[in-house]
């Protein structure tokens, strides 16, 4: 009896150092099963996103869009990969199920790299490796929480199954990727899946794209549950089923209460459909340029444009950026007519003075205009592309150091812009826009706020002409089909080369153009001026799943008696110091106006966070998993603070000196940090063989 009792601890005093032994747990699959399971559901989730291969044409290869049904199911085969497994297996199938999926996603930025960026293939393959294992190694975070989490927690007694815990997990993931360091980067959301249903993106207009990530993970763990569980079932299957209904329900009671009757505009959009390679190489076909745009807002015109908008970066001359007229920039040339108000895409120069040195500052624009082509606004791109049109915190620092100014310069707020214009009637009126340069779209917190600051018409300018004939032009513009119904405002997009159009209310497209053509696309656009629970209290859903999950965390690594328990001096501090840092750091991100908006200090604020956490949860949980995050947390902060202090940062070599004392004062520290991990319970109910006794 006494011997059977101390088996396990046998078994595992034993082993190597830092390795563990490593039999099947109960339920768990072979590994082969569980390679198969991940990689399908990376399949059938990057299918569940437009896919265009140019080889068989030049539109999404479903045109139906009924493939972002494939998002219900997509969750499956990997949960059932996941039963019985441990977290870290968790994480790395989770990191295969991801990496496929963005791969299939985003393997339009191998065109972007070898024509324009005259990259070789296999380098460009590489790269975009690199990019979507970033990508899926965040992402992969949420399976691996969902092992550490499901069957440790419990309510009223009853421990979480996985099925509950695996959405809220994926949901909180995915709101801090859209948040994330250098800016985010949600492309290949889940969520964005059901853009191409309307049916199933109307509950956007409740919880934003997050609330649909949160849906999909809820029907596609509790498929799953059922799948798995032949005799406990009763519960997910009757989820599944209120919640397909009350979504689809949802859905077809917003479609079929779209509001009519109110004030419409009538707007052109100009695909002017110039070639990257020509706007690259050929300046002098400027004259060129603005001949077809000119023809093309005569024909626009023609048919009553009151609003006319030229893509991102239309206009090819050089702007001064203090511009009160466009007239004197040939906007419209002599025997063309004068718009009655537009917005014109450009790049605007200004002269500023950097470290003693004339030089310019360049801005991504966009010009609104009323009469008499009077300059009413200028709008600059605030949410730029990192390394594309800037480069990012810290290595930004350094670049400025080699060159006066690097990159293009951002704007410093999102906000509505009045202009002024005379109907057809003859009678003035003023339209509110909320413009948004090239992929600031893609982010919902952006339309949200140009909502809350009175646009009435979201208008998007942009050029998808470096991707040539894939996915990434479709992709980009249902983007704006979930921001119209997550702000109820409409949306308008002009883009150089496809795909211009406009979305309504409903997430529905209309005059989608296609990619290299010239057209000029007359609509008239009704201004439905509806709010909308996401506009109105934003990420109210979401925002609650990251703290959860940060709570339950919390909770899990350092077990309910992280109070009782004795530990040194020492530990108390750091841990003490380092939620207090990770406290400081997001009461920054949060509250103070503008941070999240800023690609640099949301960055800093986020690290500061993530490095708060490690070091404060490392030191209070005892486990040596503790001590190796401090010691890397250790190195990181020296190697930053040592960088960081000769470029007009002095006050980082407090971070070196920091970083530098935690370092050494864990590095002998080994035999404080042994307190092994709570039993995991897996899906049978069994614990783990391996697991140590409870603290």
């Amino acid at each position: 009896m006494g011997t059977s009792k101390s088996a396990p601890t046998s078994v595992a005093s034993s082993a190597a150092p830092g390795v563990s032994p490593e039999p099947p747990p109960p339920g768990a699959h072979p590994v082969g099963r569980q390679l198969l399971l991940a990689l399908t559901t990376g399949v059938l989730l990057g299918l569940s996103q437009p896919l265009v291969i140019e080889a068989l044409a030049d539109e999404p290869v479903d045109r139906s869009g009924l493939t972002g049904l494939l998002a219900l199911v997509g969750f499956v085969p990997i949960l059932l990969a996941l039963r019985g497994t441990g977290p870290k297996r968790a994480y790395w199938l989770g990191f295969l199920a991801s990496f496929v999926q963005f791969t299939i996603n985003l393997q339009w930025l191998v065109v972007a790299m070898v024509v324009f960026g005259r990259i070789p293939l296999v380098v460009s393959w590489l790269i975009l490796s690199v990019l979507t294992a970033a990508m899926a190694a965040y992402v992969a975070a949420a399976y691996a929480i969902t092992r550490v989490l499901a069957g440790r927690l419990t309510l009223r007694g009853y421990p979480l199954p996985m099925w509950l815990v695996f959405p809220v997990a994926l949901t909180a993931v995915e709101t801090l990727r859209n948040f994330g360091p250098l800016g985010g980067f949600p492309w290949a959301n889940v969520g964005t899946s059901f853009s191409t249903v309307p049916l199933f993106a109307q509950a956007a207009a409740l919880a934003g794209v997050h609330g649909l990530v949160l849906l999909a993970a809820l029907v596609g763990a509790a498929l799953a549950e059922v799948i798995a569980r032949r005799r406990q079932r009763r519960a997910p299957l009757i989820t599944v089923l209120a919640v397909l209904i009350a979504w689809v329900g949802f859905g077809a009671a917003r479609l079929a209460g779209e509001p009519t009757g109110g004030p419409t505009v009538k707007v052109a959009l100009l695909q002017g459909n110039i070639e990257q390679g020509i706007r690259n190489h050929e300046a002098w076909t400027g004259r060129k340029i603005l001949e077809r745009y000119h023809t093309l807002t005569d024909e626009a015109l023609a048919k009553g444009a009151e609003l006319v908008v030229w893509p991102e970066a239309a206009f090819p001359l050089r702007l001064r950026r203090d511009l009160k007229t466009l007239e004197e920039a040939r906007v419209v040339a002599p025997g063309h007519a004068m718009p009655k108000a537009a917005v014109i895409g450009a790049v605007a120069y200004e002269p500023v003075t950097v470290n003693g040195k004339r030089t310019e500052a360049r801005h991504n624009s966009a010009f609104v205009l009323g009469p008499e082509l009077k300059v009413e606004a200028r709008v600059d791109k605030k949410h730029l592309v990192p390394f594309g049109e800037y480069v990012p915190w810290p290595f930004g620092a350094i670049v400025r150091q080699l060159v006066p100014i690097g990159g293009t310069v951002p704007g410093e707020v999102w906000r509505a812009v009045p202009v002024r214009y005379t109907d057809d009637r003859g009678q003035a009126r003023e339209l509110s826009l909320g413009v948004t340069i090239c992929y600031e779209g893609v982010f919902p917190e952006i339309s949200r706020a140009l909502k809350n600051a009175g646009a009435t018409l979201h208008v998007n300018v942009t050029n998808d002409g470096w991707y040539g004939i894939s996915g990434a032009p479709t992709q980009h513009l249902l983007f704006y089909a979930l921001r119209a119904i997550e702000s109820g405002m409409p949306v308008v997009r002009a883009a150089n080369t496809g795909k211009s159009g406009w979305v309504d209310t409903r997430g529905r497209l209309h005059d989608v153009t296609a990619i290299y053509t010239d057209r000029a696309v007359v609509a008239e656009v009704p201004l439905a001026n509806s709010w909308t629970l996401y506009a109105l209290l934003g990420e109210w859903l979401s925002l609650p799943c990251v703290l959860a999950v940060l709570l339950a965390w919390l909770y899990a690594i350092l077990g309910r008696d992280v109070l009782a328990r004795a530990r040194p001096r020492l530990d108390n501090v750091l841990g003490a110091v380092g939620l207090l840092l990770a406290t400081a750091g997001a009461g920054y991100f949060l509250l103070v106006p503008g941070v999240m908006g800023d690609e640099g200090n949301a960055t800093r604020a986020l690290l500061t966070v993530l490095a708060g956490l490690l070091v404060g949860v490392g030191a209070l949980s005892g486990r040596p998993w503790g001590r190796k995050a401090q010691l890397t947390v250790g190195v990181l902060a020296a190697v930053v603070g040592v960088l960081a202090a000769p470029l007009g940062a002095p006050w980082m070599l407090i971070a070196t000196a920091a970083g530098v004392a935690l370092f050494v004062a864990q590095r002998k520290r080994a035999a404080a940090y042994t307190r092994a991990m709570a039993p995991l319970a897996f899906d049978d109910g069994a614990p783990s063989p391996l697991a140590a006794d409870a603290p």
